[in-house]
């Protein structure tokens, strides 16, 4: 699997998501998502994350949330990251609102690395000082230094 940071480009970072409700955040960071080496057909995969959500969601707890899907819409691994000063409801179980989502979406054929990214980000922000690095980043390269970091632990 890529190093998390090799998957996340400013582009796909967003500082101050404008979503007030969870499908709109959840749209709104796709929309960073979609390109001709990324996610080709945007729509198909906001199906499959709404669908993902329908049967769970995918909050985490500690005001993360992990909205992912794979999918033949997908070209290659891609991370969207987003952070809501204010907070989003996403449905968590610990009632905490969401304020960092981390979206990942991968072609079905890279399956394995899939799992590995959602599993990598979830162990990684479950990790307080990580959370409290990206939620008090100036910029989007501060947000990007985090996983650099990260990436070398």
């Amino acid at each position: 699997m890529p190093k998390l940071s090799a998957c996340i480009q400013e582009e796909r970072v967003i500082l101050h998501l404008q979503a007030q409700k969870k499908m709109e955040a959840i749209r709104e960071l796709a929309a960073r998502l979609e390109g001709p080496d990324e996610i080709v057909d945007v729509k198909r995969f906001l199906s499959l994350v709404m669908q993902r959500e329908k049967i769970e969601t995918t909050a985490v707890g500690h005001g993360v949330a992990i909205p992912h899907a794979h999918g033949d819409c997908v070209k290659s691994l891609v991370i969207g990251v987003g952070v809501s000063p204010q907070g989003i409801d996403f449905g968590a179980m610990d009632g905490e609102p969401v304020r960092i989502m981390m979206m990942i979406a991968s072609p079905v054929r890279h399956f394995q690395d899939y799992l590995k990214a959602v599993s990598r980000v979830a162990r990684l922000l479950n990790q307080e000082d990580c959370r409290q690095r990206i939620l008090n980043a100036q910029s989007v390269a501060e947000v990007i230094e985090v996983f650099k970091q990260m990436d070398r632990l």
